[in-house]
C-alpha cells in the first residue's frame, strides 16, 4: 500500500501516473517471472530466489529520501525544500509547488487532525517447453494466456485503483484511508475466489453474468464519481475533493 503512495507523493504531476501504475505493472512482471521460474526450479529453490529482491528492496529504504509532503507535514522546512530540490533536479523551480505544498499543510493543519474515525466524513465520500504433444501444447497455450491476462490486468485495473487511492486522499487520512482501501480490495479478491466455486456449479454462465454486471457497475460508477487527475497537482485534486462539503 505504501509504495503507490510515496510515488504519488515524491512525482510531478506530469508524470505521477505513469510512476504510480508503474509500480502494479513490476508486482506483474514478478508474478510472471515467478510462474516461469516455479516451473523449472523445486519451490524451495524458489523460495531462496524470492529473499534476493526483499533483500535489494531493504538496502535500497536506506537511500530513497523522505516525502516532502509528509516534511512539510512534520514543519521539517528546511529538509523539505532540500528534498523537494532533489527530486525535481537541481535547476529546477520549485518554487510554486513549494508554496503550493506549505499552504495546503497548513490549511490541513488548521481545520483538523483526521484519522480513521474521521475517514467517513461527508468531506471524504468523493475520495474513497516443449510442445510435441497436444498436452504439452495446450499447457503452454494456457501459460501464455495467464501471462498476456497478468499483463493487460496488471496495466490497466490491477493499477489504476491504486494511482487514484494514492492521489485522491489528503495527507490528513492517506495512511488510514489507503489502509481501508487495501482491506476493501483484498476482502473482494477473498469472498470473489471463495464463492467462485459455488457459483460456478450453480451455473458457469451466470457467475460470469454476475462478474459482467459488477464490471458494468464500476464503469458507470469510474464513469460518473471518480474524478480526472491527470495534470492536476495532488494539492489541487485533494483540495477540490474535500470542499464538496
Amino acid at each position: 500500500m505504501q509504495v503507490p503512495v510515496y510515488v504519488a507523493e515524491i512525482t510531478s504531476k506530469d508524470v505521477r501516473g505513469s510512476f504510480t501504475s508503474l509500480h502494479q505493472l513490476m508486482i506483474g512482471i514478478g508474478k510472471a517471472v515467478t510462474f516461469i521460474v516455479g516451473s523449472l526450479v523445486s519451490w524451495r529453490t524458489l523460495a531462496l530466489i524470492g529473499i534476493m529482491p526483499c533483500l535489494l528492496q531493504l538496502i535500497g529504504l536506506a537511500f530513497i529520501p523522505e516525502s516532502p509532503r509528509w516534511l512539510a507535514k512534520t514543519s521539517r522546512m528546511e529538509e523539505f525544500e532540500s528534498t523537494l530540490q532533489q527530486l525535481r533536479g537541481r535547476h529546477a523551480d520549485i518554487s510554486q509547488e513549494a508554496e503550493d505544498i506549505k499552504e495546503y499543510t497548513e490549511y490541513l493543519q488548521r481545520i483538523s487532525n483526521d484519522g480513521i474515525q474521521n475517514l467517513f466524513q461527508q468531506k471524504y465520500v468523493y475520495s474513497v517447453i516443449d510442445l510435441h504433444s497436444g498436452k504439452e501444447l495446450v499447457a503452454f497455450l494456457v501459460l501464455v494466456g495467464v501471462l498476456v491476462f497478468l499483463g493487460s490486468f496488471e496495466l490497466a485495473m490491477g493499477g489504476i485503483p491504486f494511482v487514484i487511492m494514492s492521489e485522491i486522499f489528503s495527507i490528513n487520512i492517506k495512511v488510514s484511508a489507503g489502509s481501508l482501501v487495501m482491506l476493501v480490495s483484498w476482502f473482494g479478491s477473498w469472498v470473489t475466489a471463495y464463492t467462485f466455486t459455488f457459483l460456478f456449479d450453480w451455473s458457469s454462465a451466470g457467475t460470469f453474468f454476475i462478474f459482467a454486471g459488477i464490471c458494468a457497475a464500476g464503469t458507470l460508477f469510474i464513469a460518473k464519481l471518480v474524478p480526472e487527475t491527470k495534470g492536476r497537482a495532488l494539492e489541487e485534486i485533494q483540495n477540490s475533493m474535500t470542499s464538496q462539503e
